[in-house]
């Protein structure tokens, strides 16, 4: 049975927000607040909106904020575009602005359920390595 795109959409948004979090070491890259996983208040936050799925799904494109340093970046996107040059640079930036308006790559389901199996077999390596310490 073939997964519906909404189900295969919203496995990604969840895999992937573990694995950013997981790569930060559940830390808040911006002001350094550490959490113990899981939580809630460590936030998967797009550099680029999550509106353009060229780079909805991409690890590049997203960070570990807490929520208090999140809401920040939402109503402060100067101090955001800082940030984001501090932590990739101008030039993946750039990348990421080019490729999230791209109208000629459209990710489909097939497309999805792939990135979908990558991310969770990328997931399973993080967990085995923290839990071996």
């Amino acid at each position: 049975m073939i997964p519906k795109k909404k189900t295969v959409n919203n496995n990604l948004n969840k895999v992937l927000s573990y694995l950013v979090r997981e790569r930060a070491d559940w830390t808040c890259e911006n002001c350094g607040l550490k959490f113990t996983p899981p939580t809630r208040q460590l936030h998967w936050s797009h550099h680029i909106t999550r509106k353009y799925h060229n780079t909805c799904w991409s690890a590049y494109n997203a960070s570990s904020h807490c929520a208090k340093c999140h809401s920040r970046f939402t109503d402060d996107p100067a101090a955001h575009g800082r940030f984001i040059n501090s932590v990739i640079g101008e030039d993946k930036l750039n990348e990421l602005r080019q490729l999230a308006f791209d109208s000629s790559i459209i990710f489909k389901l097939p497309d999805k359920i792939e990135m979908l199996e990558f991310y969770k077999e990328e997931k399973k390596i993080m967990q085995e390595a923290r839990n071996q310490g």
